[in-house]
């Protein structure tokens, strides 16, 4: 539908525009599926942005002692998840 609306505009800007829909459409008909490739690399950035903050604050806490036993309990639960994270992004990924 929005390719046939593309159609009944004259000018190279919907040129271009039904080009790259028709390419688009294509890709998703041979390989099924579409990949949004901007927005993998953002959520990859924050992934990777939030194992930092889990590592440092494990680092943190473990070196100054301010973790009781139920506090490493919950670390070693929030550590285990973003590992958990971190494999389902390299399987995606890969």
């Amino acid at each position: 539908m929005i390719i046939s609306v593309g159609y009944r505009v004259n000018s190279a800007k919907a040129t271009r525009f039904r080009i790259w829909a028709t390419q688009v459409l294509r890709d998703h008909i041979i390989k099924g599926y579409t990949i949004n490739e901007q927005r993998l690399r953002e959520e990859s950035a924050k992934l990777q942005m939030m194992q930092q903050t889990v590592a440092l604050l494990a680092r943190t806490l473990t070196n100054q002692e301010l973790v009781n036993d139920t506090g490493r309990d919950v670390l070693r639960v929030i550590t285990d998840y973003v590992y958990a994270l971190n494999l389902l992004d390299r399987y995606e990924n890969n």
